[in-house]
């Protein structure tokens, strides 16, 4: 779940589970934007968004 750093020694994965993986990727990756919404917005892709 990249909680306390990226992996070193195994590829880069990630949970199915955003819940748990978000903070890994909030402190871990350098990103642009961000989508704020309610649970509506849970099927939504960042394809659509990007438009």
């Amino acid at each position: 779940m990249q909680i306390y750093h990226k992996p070193y020694f195994r590829e880069t994965t990630f949970s199915t589970d955003m819940r748990r993986q978000a903070l890994g990727i909030i402190k871990h990756y350098d990103f642009d934007s961000f989508i704020l919404g309610t649970s509506m917005l849970e099927n939504t892709s960042a394809k659509e968004a990007s438009g």
